[in-house]
């Protein structure tokens, strides 16, 4: 079958779950497959994709279970995440000549992959493809899996592109040549099994304690069915993702030294989906910067305890639903957006004397928050910053305060509210959808646009003035 005749496209979902397709010819003129254009088209057993062909969009074949064999025009210039995903009996894939940035992602749960035709900016070595410019492992074939075992040969320098390993399902066993010299866990993602890893003498990598590390840098933490994990004072700084092949970890200890100037980098996403951890607990005094998403969707997470947080990252604890306090200090100077945004369990926060300003998102859908202690001193209250807040009935808005975003109280439990007359910026939308908002006071000079600001807060009779005092 013929489509897309006349067109330049094949649009997004076109014909996304076709089971009557099984074999597709892609028309001349045609330059893109839109996403999911053939998403679970799953009798779809062959492909013909016409020379001008220049982009493949996000998941444009994912699901086609019987595709066995793909092959990549010439004119190809991207291709796109998901791409052919799923495809579970895709045995052959060949690239064009001038490809050199395939992400690993395009080709994930394609497990009975076996060969790939590469052009020059790859070379394949021991069924491993490898980046020939950054020397990093894009992915290993599920044939590199030898009695358990998958082995990343040289002259490979990384391993560490995302979903990299993920084809080697039944690998118990890593093994990394001395020309490794960073890993981290974002490459294991979709590992089950693996109990051990190996280092080649010689590597700048070293092993101790299920951990792997490089200098002063924790790479990497190993072991099936591990609860606990223990990081001791030695490290400045941790790869993202290093808890991946732990799905198990319950509890993570981390010892620190105030003897140390430099603080310590938890980099973005190194705890991040920890599904069952628990509990974190710092020990010492010295500064510790968690970076975006850092310990994001840890939906498990109770408690993080003696944390020295001068600075948290974006989204570092998003979506930490069972979080009974926020790990804030006396040293907390900043608060990144969406830090604490769902995590349902907060119920009173405070804030630090160092923090002036509350970002966007910041306690989002915080949906048991009812107590919140802000200093005088802080200065704005970015756009949804307590979005969604349902329970939070009442709150003492700071004398100094400047400004006041789009949503910032919006759909939250307020039933009062008085804005301070030093505040030079109020949005509309500020207290949007605040249903049980009975009474409210403002400067006069925001009177003109109130119905905006209160939109849709049905119960709001009392709306007076708050420039006395002036």
């Amino acid at each position: 079958m013929i489509l897309g005749e006349g067109r330049k496209a094949v649009e997004d979902n076109e014909f996304c779950g076709r089971e009557d397709l099984t074999e597709v010819t892609i028309a001349d003129g045609v330059r893109s497959i839109g996403s999911y254009a053939f998403a679970k088209c799953t009798n779809l057993t062959k492909i013909s994709l016409n020379e001008q062909i220049e982009k493949i969009e996000y998941g444009a074949f994912e699901g086609c279970t019987k595709l066995e064999e793909i092959v990549i025009p010439q004119s190809a210039k991207e291709i796109s995440l998901k791409a052919f995903g799923g495809c579970t009996s895709l045995k052959t894939l060949v690239l064009p000549d001038s490809f050199n940035e395939l992400d690993m992602y395009a080709l994930h749960e394609c497990t009975s992959l076996e060969s790939v035709v590469v052009g020059p900016a790859y070379q394949i070595v021991d069924d491993c493809i490898m980046h020939i410019e950054t020397r990093d492992l894009v992915v290993a074939l599920p044939s590199a899996v030898k009695d358990g075992r998958v082995r990343i040969p040289e002259p490979i320098e990384s391993v560490c592109s995302t979903y990299s390993l993920s084809l080697c399902k039944n690998a118990t066993c890593i093994s990394l040549a001395k020309s490794v010299e960073w890993i981290n866990g974002d490459a294991m993602r979709g590992l089950d099994k693996i109990a051990s890893i190996e280092i080649e003498d010689g590597s700048p990598l070293k092993s101790e304690g299920g951990l792997i590390y490089r200098n002063d840098t924790l790479l990497l933490c190993f072991g099936r069915e591990r609860t606990k994990l223990r990081i001791p004072k030695t490290f400045n700084s941790t790869m993202a993702s290093i808890a991946i092949p732990c799905p198990d970890i319950e509890e993570i200890e981390i010892e620190t030294s105030s003897e140390c100037e430099t603080p310590l980098v938890i980099e973005p996403e190194t705890f991040c989906d920890c599904k069952k951890l628990k509990k974190v607990t710092f020990k010492g005094d010295r500064d510790v910067r968690p970076q975006e998403f850092s310990f994001g969707n840890c939906e498990n997470l109770e408690s993080v305890e003696n944390a020295k947080f001068a600075e948290i990252g974006d989204f570092a604890f998003s979506g930490c639903k069972k979080l009974k306090e926020a790990p804030l200090c006396d040293e907390t100077r900043y608060i990144g957006y969406d830090t604490f945004a769902g995590c349902e369990s907060l119920t009173k926060v405070t804030i630090p004397t160092g923090v002036t300003t509350i970002e966007e998102d910041c306690f989002a859908h915080c949906i048991n928050l009812t107590d919140v202690d802000m200093h005088d001193d802080v200065t704005v209250i970015h756009r949804e910053a307590f979005l969604g807040c349902e329970r939070l009935k009442s709150i003492d808005l700071p004398l100094r305060l400047k400004e006041i975003g789009k949503g910032a109280f919006a759909e939250s439990g307020l039933e009062s509210v008085s804005i301070p007359s030093s505040v030079e910026k109020l949005d509309d939308f500020a207290f949007y959808r605040c249903t049980k908002l009975e009474a409210a006071t403002m400067p006069s000079r925001f009177f003109k646009r109130s119905d905006k600001i209160f939109l849709d807060c049905g119960k709001l009779e009392l709306l007076g003035s708050s420039d006395k005092g002036k």
